[in-house]
This record gives structure tokens, sequence and C-alpha cells, in this order.
């Protein structure tokens, strides 16, 4: 559950953030999408998660989805 609600609030800040600024560079982040990308690693780095796909961010989601959100 702690993974999940560290993830899900990544992701609401960030949305929030986007959708408070015009330009979320004014705030530092040049890209929100590789921000959140950013984020869920560290995350997920702290817990030791290891993708199983390497860096390859559609390889990893799509193993995210088919073997962790189809349980």
């Amino acid at each position: 559950n702690d993974i999940v609600f560290g993830l899900w609030s990544i992701t609401v800040g960030f949305h929030r953030l986007v959708q408070s600024f015009d330009d979320p560079a004014q705030v530092g982040v040049p890209n929100a999408f590789d921000g959140v990308r950013k984020n869920y690693r560290l995350l997920l780095d702290s817990y030791g998660w290891q993708p199983r796909q390497g860096w390859d961010h559609a390889a990893v989601e799509q193993d995210f989805r088919q073997n962790i959100l189809s349980y």
C-alpha cells in the first residue's frame, strides 16, 4: 500500500503543478513527465525495486501492466 500511495501522490502532485502554472519551468520543472518518471524511480529505488526490463520505460510499463495490474 505504501508504494501505491507514494506513486499516486507523485502523480497527483505533478498533475496539480501542471494545472497551477502555465509553464512548470517557472518552478524548476522543465518537463513534468520526466520529473514524474524520475521521482517514480527514486521512490521505487528506495524500496530496492529493480525493473526486469532495464530502464526501457515502454518495456517496464508494459511489464507492469501485464504482471502487476493484472492481479
